[in-house]
């Protein structure tokens, strides 16, 4: 199967399922294994249908997929309003303090920043009230896809993250696949984050979204890949193999 990247979703699941499935058209008979850079939920107004679809790719080993920023403010929300979510995703909030730690004495604080950058649109696609946690309906198995998520992946011929991430970040992400909520502050932040040149840039070809731009941003052994889809420009994947683009229009 070919390795492609997709670039950030943000809730554009009419786009997302075209885009899936002229990939599928192209790449017949072997087919392909996508691999989101993450950000796949906000702003866009069906996340809830963008979570179901991925997880069902990555639970059928058709794909994989990177925790993006806006999927993390998500989750920050999540454990400090409703952590009973959590706990029904089969997960241990305190194991996940890491995430929400800075922010524990400031709940508010942490909903408010989230719902101002798309949280709103997201909470609204599950069927709630954004400013209501007690009506959010978002089902405890997209909450535990979400958390379980990684925060870089590898493959044969790239390395994936969702931010601008240096080898030793990466590395640590890498090695801690199974308990994405382990990985230091600074690594999770320059993964999640970052869009400065790395000190240590990565060894292997590396491919990331986070910063939109109307094309992607290509540098020596990396590619961006976030095209500003919820903006209206285009949702993009990368084969790398062939470095190749593949673009769906976005309305």
């Amino acid at each position: 199967m070919r390795e492609i990247a997709i670039g950030d979703v943000h809730g554009r699941f009419p786009e997302f399922e075209t885009l899936m499935a002229a990939l599928e058209e192209r790449y017949r008979p072997g087919g392909v294994f996508v691999i989101l850079v993450g950000d796949l939920v906000d702003r866009g107004p069906r996340s809830a249908a963008v979570v179901a679809a991925v997880r069902r790719i990555v639970e059928t080993g058709r794909g994989a997929c990177v925790l993006g920023n806006h999927d993390e403010m998500m989750l920050q929300a999540v454990l400090l309003h409703r952590p009973d979510l959590v706990e029904a995703a089969g997960l241990d909030p305190p194991q996940m303090e890491s995430l929400v730690g800075e922010f524990r004495f400031a709940p508010q604080q942490v909903l408010r920043h989230w719902v101002s950058q798309g949280g709103g649109e997201t909470i609204r696609s599950y069927g709630g009230d954004p400013w209501r946690p007690a009506s959010w309906e978002i089902p405890p198995e997209d909450v535990g896809f979400l958390a379980r998520l990684p925060l870089a992946w590898a493959g044969s011929g790239m390395v994936v993250s969702h931010a601008r991430a240096g080898e030793a970040a990466l590395q640590e992400a890498l090695a801690h696949i199974e308990r994405p909520w382990s990985v230091s502050t600074a690594a999770r932040h320059q993964l999640l984050w970052s869009r400065s040149a790395p000190a240590d840039p990565p060894e292997t070809f590396h491919v990331s979204g986070h910063t939109p731009r109307e094309e992607p941003l290509r540098r020596e052994r990396a590619i961006e890949i976030d095209t500003g889809c919820v903006f209206g420009n285009r949702l993009t994947a990368y084969d790398p193999e062939e470095d190749l683009l593949l673009q769906i229009p976005c309305s």
